[in-house]
């Protein structure tokens, strides 16, 4: 099997109760449980598990993620929509020199 890392940066209390939790509940710590059962059950059910959003979160998020999708669409074709990491790092900062 091939594996690959991967990682985040994460509040330190937040992390540290989620760390509590996977042992308490798994005997293993949150990485751990991240890279095996959380990675399997997405794997096993085809989706990210679902989050209890209030219904107003769950509008903005789909508000949210509407503005995106209108946004890629209309930057599609143009000088940004294929511009480098680099290359909109340089944009940005040409605005603010």
């Amino acid at each position: 099997m091939r594996t690959k890392t991967f990682s985040g940066r994460a509040d330190v209390e937040k992390l540290s109760f989620a760390d509590a939790l996977a042992e308490r509940e798994y005997g293993i710590s949150y990485g751990q449980f991240c890279s095996s059962v959380l990675l399997d059950h997405i794997h096993n059910q085809h989706a990210l598990p679902e989050i209890g959003f209030t219904s107003a979160e769950a509008e903005q998020r789909a508000s949210a993620l509407k503005r995106l999708r209108e946004m890629k669409k209309r930057l599609e074709g143009s000088s940004l929509a294929t511009a480098t990491s680099e290359e909109l790092k340089q944009r940005i900062a040409g605005r603010y020199a």
